[in-house]
């Protein structure tokens, strides 16, 4: 096998894996919506933040926030869309100073607390006792930061923001590591419909020169068209996702409808008369390997073998450029 046929095997993969990572993003994306798993997710950190379980008998803030504030920008159909740091906190503090009976009236709009008044106001109030601590804590560091025992509560607004912000960060967090479980299942359950077999597809690709070349070079035409593009998969808007994705499968299937005999997909005739033939142990522990390799592969996201496949076309133009 010379130099060539090896890197038209790899670009086979990785093309391979690429397209099979877009069509998992896409079909998570349309769980994601169908459910509204973000837009869940988001209420469930709020929960957690706010200290809050439907077991505890305190007044229910997440469901006053969504209420008079989030309802219109966390809906169904818009799942997406970001709540700002700022919005929580001018939220919050709306709603914990009509807890606490702290609303400014006409005669004293701008009325100023000590810590002293606050905290202990704080810790008899009915709120969650996360919360109760958390707030100690942004009182404590608005007071240092204002360098004064006086406070107002409107002025806790930059702390509460730092506090959101941290927040969202674990909980995003926590969202992307169900998002790769979910990945996971889903390229699983792709890699065995279409019998995507990483070792089959090597051993059947490196006794084919003629076949290596034509997907290779099908599948680096399709990657150069798409340079602009980088990755659907980054795309906040839902919209242009699915112009995005929908843009690059049809290149992808007109790429596909001239390529003949790819080593992937089960003979429904006789589906096991392949990579199952004799059926035996060894043969049936291969298959499991190869098919437990692509969905590996597949999870890493379209993202990252769309730079990989970038980077390899662009080092076989620098290498033709200095043998020229």
């Amino acid at each position: 096998m010379n130099l060539s046929t090896l890197s038209g095997i790899i670009i086979t993969l990785i093309f391979i894996y690429w397209v099979l990572s877009l069509v998992t993003s896409e079909i998570q994306e349309i769980i994601a919506s169908f459910f509204n798993l973000r837009g869940k997710n988001f209420r469930q950190s709020l929960m957690y933040i706010l200290g809050e379980n439907q077991n505890q008998n305190h007044l229910p803030i997440t469901e006053k926030l969504y209420e008079r504030f989030f309802n219109f920008f966390l809906n169904k159909s818009t799942d997406k869309t970001k709540i700002s740091s700022e919005k929580f906190a001018h939220a919050l503090i709306k709603i914990l100073k009509e807890i606490l009976n702290y609303q400014n009236n006409k005669e004293n709009p701008s009325a100023k607390f000590t810590v002293e008044e606050i905290l202990d106001d704080i810790n008899n109030s009915v709120l969650p006792e996360k919360l109760k601590l958390e707030l100690s804590l942004i009182i404590e560091k608005t007071k240092k930061r204002l360098e004064t025992t006086q406070i107002e509560f409107n002025s806790l607004t930059q702390e509460i923001e730092e506090w959101f912000d941290e927040s969202m960060k674990y909980a995003s967090q926590r969202y992307k590591e169900k998002s790769k479980l979910i990945s996971f299942i889903l390229g699983f359950i792709l890699v065995i419909v279409f019998n995507v077999d990483t070792i089959n597809i090597i051993d059947n690709l490196s006794k084919s020169e003629i076949l290596v070349s034509t997907v290779s070079q099908s599948a680096i035409e399709v990657v150069q068209s798409n340079l602009d593009k980088s990755s659907c998969s980054e795309i906040e808007s839902e919209e242009n996702l699915d112009n995005c994705i929908h843009n690059i499968q049809s290149q992808i299937n007109l790429a596909l409808n001239g390529i003949d005999n790819l080593p992937i997909g089960w003979n429904l005739s006789d589906p096991f008369s392949e990579q199952l033939n004799p059926f035996n142990i060894t043969n049936l522990i291969q298959i499991i390997i190869g098919w437990l390799i692509s969905t590996l592969a597949i999870s890493m996201g379209a993202p990252f073998w769309f730079d990989i496949i970038t980077n390899i076309i662009n080092f076989k133009k620098e290498m033709k450029q200095k043998e020229k």
